[in-house]
């Protein structure tokens, strides 16, 4: 798996930085990501938001069983993964209605399967464990059912969310007595990583619930290898 990192802002790690500049972390922690679902990942490095050099760059893909390209694929102006993946194979899906994470896309380039993910550092770990991972186990030939472990637990508190729209909530988990207790961490903030290494699971509102109350027993997904 290629984890190609895109933005003009972005510095590796340990690099001094510039005002207006950002380190670069999300190749590494897709590359722990992927290591933990089975993959074999290469991280290809940062490439700035150029559209010839993104495409020049998304020219590898056909190294690789599968390629995951982050940043760059939201609605503003250097926003523009979609159009060169579009421009240079078949780009079938860009957004969906989740959040976070909600701006992934999906298409084919050179024959490989090519993802992009969100630039923000939580919200493309999301990303992958919702849509990245079940294309992973099926293409090892492992369903996401027998991969995954999941628990039903007792909501600590209530959660409010909007009807239309898939709703992921990073969850923290105690165990009470004989049942597990789910403290829900944190639905907003895309670019709060914290948020990840702090949860044990995730929550996930169905598109066509307002949310949950306190005291609903709930099935959370346990997070392996986040």
């Amino acid at each position: 798996v290629g984890i190609l990192a895109t933005g003009s802002e972005l510095r590796k790690p340990g690099t001094e930085l510039e005002p207006g500049e950002i380190t670069e972390i999300n190749t590494y922690t897709l590359d722990s990501a992927i290591r933990n679902s089975g993959g074999s990942p290469e991280r290809l490095g940062i490439v700035p938001d150029d559209a010839d050099r993104i495409e020049e760059a998304l020219g590898l893909s056909s190294k690789y069983d599968l390629l995951l390209v982050t940043g760059g694929t939201s609605v503003g102006k250097k926003d523009i993964i979609p159009d060169v993946i579009a421009e240079r194979g078949n780009l079938i899906f860009h957004g969906i209605a989740m959040r976070p994470g909600g701006p992934v896309g999906f298409g084919m380039v050179d024959g490989t399967p090519v993802f992009s993910l969100p630039g923000f550092p939580a919200a493309t770990l999301i990303a992958f464990e919702m849509a990245v991972k079940p294309a992973l186990l099926e293409m090892q030939g492992t369903s996401l059912e027998s991969y995954h472990l999941e628990v039903r637990a007792e909501l600590d508190r209530k959660i409010n969310s909007n009807l239309g729209r898939l709703d992921i909530i990073r969850t923290k988990l105690s165990r009470e007595d004989e049942r597990y207790v789910a403290e829900p961490i944190r639905l907003t903030g895309s670019s709060i990583l914290t948020t990840i290494s702090r949860a044990d699971g995730l929550i996930v509102v169905p598109e066509n619930k307002e949310g949950f109350k306190r005291g609903d027993e709930v099935p959370v997904k346990i997070l392996e290898g986040l």
